[in-house]
């Protein structure tokens, strides 16, 4: 909008037909607000009969359906680079004249795709486990791990580098680093083929290919339905096969299988707690978190309870049950107390006056 107002760009423009339009992630952009903007670019460009315009999506909500008829020349048409059915795994592409569509429903058909339901307390001992079997030397697995927050991710990439340390690469990738130590870990894991698990939050959701990924490893459930599609489709890419795990603490199974409904999965056999691999998987964990920092640790408890603030409504939850299992999770996670949480973040939460929360001069 600035270079269209105050550069050069409208005489060059003017002198030189502008030819092509990409919009690229047009959902995204949808999504972080930026409907107005996107029309008022469109506004100071020369008119839309005089180029072709190209919406590129994962999915078509009816934001991008009502910005396709805006932004494109009539008969515009739809092209599906996934499949006439399943749209996730790779872009779809409108274009003038040339499309848009209707909303994304189900993954491609090349991920199979599994959940596994957990006790809340087992399920770091439940993720090792089921690491470990993809990063073993038979498999030669690629993982990408899907964590609710940036702060959660950064405390399970820690942990795990100290659980895998001899088995395979861990990486961390989250929106707390700077953006050269995301390009360098994002490289890394694209050129590294086998034994290497990236632990992430949502930044990797979308808009990234990284090969031969194997296993798309999600812990906990994603904020809705469109965001778990996203995150699945980093793997079965180009033609490739893959696998989504969800994995689920107890208290999460009814909402995020509604959330889900009409995706294809199958339940995961549980790894019970009285069995002598979770119980060995446990004592490992427990061994580990030990040299967690406890900092790391009291951020991902914050995070975490911020994160499921946000999904109270689709839980059922009141305040007093969401504090109650934040408190269980800080110890699940190797909190010595519960971790304070300053009166002015409270607040923000609307967890004013809740009980079973610790106060502290700052965070």
């Amino acid at each position: 909008i600035d270079h269209l107002k105050h550069t050069v760009l409208p005489t060059l423009l003017a002198s030189s037909p502008l030819r092509t339009l990409v919009f690229d992630e047009a959902d995204d952009l949808l999504d972080m607000g930026f409907h107005p903007a996107i029309t008022e670019i469109l506004s100071l460009l020369p008119d839309k009969t005089l180029r072709q315009t190209l919406l590129f999506s994962a999915t078509f909500p009816q934001d991008i359906q009502s910005l396709a008829h805006f932004a494109l020349n009539s008969g515009f048409k739809r092209l599906d680079a996934v499949s006439p059915t399943t749209i996730g795994g790779g872009s779809a592409a409108a274009s003038s004249g040339r499309g848009a569509g209707g909303e994304a429903t189900s993954t491609v058909d090349m991920v199979e795709q599994w959940y596994e339901v957990a006790t809340f307390e087992t399920i770091p001992a439940v993720l090792l486990v089921r690491l470990e079997e993809e990063l073993s030397s038979e498999k030669q697995g690629k993982v990408i791990c899907f964590c609710q927050t940036a702060k959660v991710t950064a405390f399970y990439a820690d942990l795990f580098r100290k659980l895998l340390s001899a088995k395979a690469k861990v990486l961390e990738l989250h929106s707390r680093m700077s953006q050269s130590s995301r390009m360098k870990t994002s490289d890394l894991f694209k050129r590294t083929s086998s034994c290497v698990a990236l632990f992430t939050s949502d930044v990797s959701a979308r808009g990234v290919d990284y090969p031969d990924v194997t296993l798309v490893l999600q812990v906990g459930m994603a904020s809705d339905r469109t965001q778990y599609i996203h995150r699945v489709g980093r793997t079965a890419r180009a033609g490739k096969e893959g696998r989504g795990l969800l994995l689920l603490a107890d208290f999460e199974e009814r909402m995020a299988l509604r959330q889900l409904n009409n995706i294809p999965m199958k339940e995961q056999p549980a790894l019970l707690r009285s069995t002598q691999v979770i119980r060995q998987a446990n004592e490992q964990v427990a061994h580990q978190l030990q040299l967690v920092a406890d900092d790391c640790k009291a951020g991902a408890y914050k995070t975490w309870l911020g994160y499921y603030k946000g999904l109270t409504a689709k839980l059922g939850w009141k305040p007093e049950q969401l504090v109650q299992t934040a408190n269980q999770f800080s110890k699940i996670i190797g909190c010595r107390t519960v971790p304070g949480i300053s009166r002015r973040t409270i607040g923000k939460m609307g967890l004013k006056g809740v009980k079973g929360l610790v106060i502290s001069e700052t965070d």
